[in-house]
């Protein structure tokens, strides 16, 4: 049975996801940033105040959700690539593991209209936030509940290694997720683009 404390946050949540695996993206150290080289209208959230939303539309399908964070004066934010979903229905707890950044998107229901939403309260844990649409948190009890109903008796450990699906700047090993494998996204190595000027060349 869920704990008093879980029960009352998804009341007051439609949608909770328990953050599983994460990427980080920077500025203009980081190639394969959507900042890398310039403020534009699709990043500037990027450059703005850390904990609001940066969401893109990408594959012409999936809204991917990003957290802002970055240091004083640079620019960054953190992809979230999965999680594990917690939400009512008929009285009764869903879990369920929420792997890829579109599902995570698709769960959450969010779209770039979203893109600036601030995401860490500014008031007090036990204060009424009902009308905040998304919270920021972490909480050891709500974890332990989690793993108790995906049947998970061994512990987890944070693992960080490289990001998934990019061909820049692939030395960052800025892609945080937890060791299960049924609880992070399948990982995959970019394929090289093809050299432009090769094809150049030929006309």
């Amino acid at each position: 049975m869920a704990p008093t404390l879980l029960d009352s946050f998804v009341k007051i949540r439609e949608r909770y996801l328990y953050l599983t695996e994460v990427e980080a993206y920077g500025g203009s150290d980081d190639e394969a940033s959507h900042a890398h080289r310039r403020l534009t209208p699709r990043n500037k959230v990027m450059f703005e105040e850390v904990g609001r939303l940066y969401v893109y539309f990408t594959y012409g399908m999936h809204n991917c959700v990003n957290v802002v964070a970055h240091r004083d004066g640079e620019a960054g934010a953190v992809l979230i690539r999965s999680g594990v979903g917690l939400y009512w229905k008929d009285d009764e707890l869903h879990v369920e593991p929420i792997l890829g950044p579109g599902r995570v998107g698709k769960y959450l229901g969010v779209t770039p209209i979203d893109s600036g939403v601030d995401v860490v309260p500014s008031v007090k844990p036990e204060t009424d936030v009902t009308s905040l649409p998304y919270l920021i948190g972490r909480d050891p009890e709500l974890s332990s509940c989690i793993y108790q109903h995906l049947n998970m008796v061994k512990s987890v450990e944070i693992n960080a290694g490289p990001r998934v699906g990019i061909s820049k700047a692939n030395d960052k090993h800025w892609r945080f997720c937890l060791s299960s494998s049924s609880l992070v996204s399948k990982f995959r190595v970019a394929k090289p683009k093809k050299n432009r000027q090769m094809f150049t060349d030929l006309r």
